[in-house]
């Protein structure tokens, strides 16, 4: 799972997602793929439970699933008691720390913390000067730093666990990706992929309307906290066009950490019998719509991503069948061959 993405080819940029496309060329892609709430918290408890947000009344950020439902709730649990080994890293649970012990015990063997690790070169200056994004800037970007980064650790630790899986045991083995969520700090290749000056205004923005100073990303990041009221006409166009540039940066980030671990799981003794489920939690706004957020029920924050692979179905399938997040954990039941969890 990867945190609030849904786009593919936009503002006149074709974004560089070649793992997850050979992903998708391989598998079956659903093109219209909804959340219900394109918001972290009431879509992860959906994704979590199975549970409808309307049933379970978890519709905001004040509340997690964990602090209203058991653990029993959660189909993880129906898998673990199935005789699966289960796994989890990463923010797959609405927050970037491990779950509280007691359900960690009851729904998973291992959850291992993933975490952002420095320092880097660059940050500073790339958080307190603006406008512009600059990566963590160190010299011709060898990889020499990926390690620091959050998804870095993420895909790491499942890379790691296949080394060590009992190939005779069927696994449940879940990553939870930050990127493109912010912060939007990557690795200085990511953002040379994409020239800022090519991005174009979304249609209901004109460029002579804006007004104001340019801010840095700091800057943005205060006001997508606030209110996600960071427009590009109150963003300036230069500004505007940096974040934009950093979050397509951030899925580049993000696919090549999801690449890494697809090329362990082919050459692991898992690989030929594994089913990878790809998706998001929601969308998100750039601008479009007069707002810098997700929560909303505009395509652009309620369309995500959502795909299967195995290596014994047959691939280049794009299903236009419109489907929710809520069918996603019946999809999991039914893989793992056992009866479906009521709604």
């Amino acid at each position: 799972m990867i945190d609030v993405f849904t786009w593919r080819d936009a503002f006149g940029i074709s974004i560089q997602t070649p793992n997850l496309d050979r992903l998708m060329n391989r598998g079956a892609r659903f093109s219209n793929a909804y959340a219900t709430i394109p918001l972290c918290a009431p879509c992860r408890a959906e994704l979590a439970t199975g549970l409808s947000p309307f049933r379970t009344g978890l519709v905001d950020l004040n509340r997690f699933w964990r602090q209203v439902l058991p653990p029993e709730k959660a189909w993880a649990y129906d898998l673990r008691r199935a005789g699966f080994y289960t796994f989890t890293t990463g923010k797959v649970d609405a927050t970037y720390k491990p779950m509280p012990e007691r359900y960690r015990r009851v729904l998973f063997h291992e959850d291992v913390p993933a975490q952002d690790s420095g320092p880097r070169t660059g940050i500073k200056e790339y958080l307190d000067r603006g406008p512009g994004i600059k990566g963590i800037n160190h010299p011709n970007d060898n990889g020499a730093q990926d390690r620091t980064f959050y998804d870095f650790t993420v895909a790491q630790n499942a890379i790691d666990f296949l080394g060590r899986a009992d190939p005779a045991r069927r696994h449940l083995i879940q990553l939870g990706f930050k990127h493109p969520h912010y912060n939007l700090e990557c690795p200085d290749r990511f953002y040379a992929q994409y020239d800022a000056s090519s991005i174009r205004w979304p249609t209901i923005a004109h460029a002579d309307d804006y007004h104001g100073p340019q801010p840095g990303f700091a800057v943005y990041e205060a006001a997508y906290i606030a209110n996600g009221n960071w427009t590009p006409e109150k963003a300036g166009d230069d500004g505007w066009r940096q974040v934009v540039r950093a979050y397509f940066a951030a899925i580049s980030h993000v696919d090549h950490e999801i690449g890494r671990f697809l090329t362990a799981l082919e050459a692991s003794p898992l690989g030929d019998r594994t089913t990878v489920i790809f998706l998001s939690d929601n969308g998100f706004n750039l601008g479009n719509h007069d707002s810098f957020h997700k929560m909303s029920q505009w395509d652009s924050a309620a369309h995500v991503p959502f795909g299967l692979w195995s290596p014994r179905m047959e691939g280049g399938r794009v299903i236009d069948l419109p489907v929710s997040l809520h069918n996603f954990p019946k999809t999991v039941m039914q893989l793992a061959g056992l009866p479906p969890r009521p709604d």
